[in-house]
């Protein structure tokens, strides 16, 4: 679920603050996910949940809310 919540598409605020404490060359790997599972926590970030789409346009559904007429007669 961790990696889910930092793969999910957050804006750059969010990056920043995780690549603020994620370090791939920590000594310890252990302390290095526990400083990133923290930080994930403190910002509360969930895993992404696509939304449903939306159902496909019908020809009934297009109606005229524009028109213009152009003269090109100079």
């Amino acid at each position: 679920m961790l990696v889910e919540s930092i793969e999910a598409p957050w804006g750059i605020r969010y990056e920043r603050a995780i690549k603020e404490v994620f370090n791939p060359e920590a000594d310890d790997p252990y302390v290095a996910s526990a400083v990133l599972v923290e930080k994930v926590r403190e910002l509360g970030l969930q895993p992404f949940v696509q939304p449903e789409p939306l159902p496909p346009i019908q020809p009934d559904d297009v109606v005229l809310i524009c028109w213009m007429g152009v003269d090109d007669s100079r």
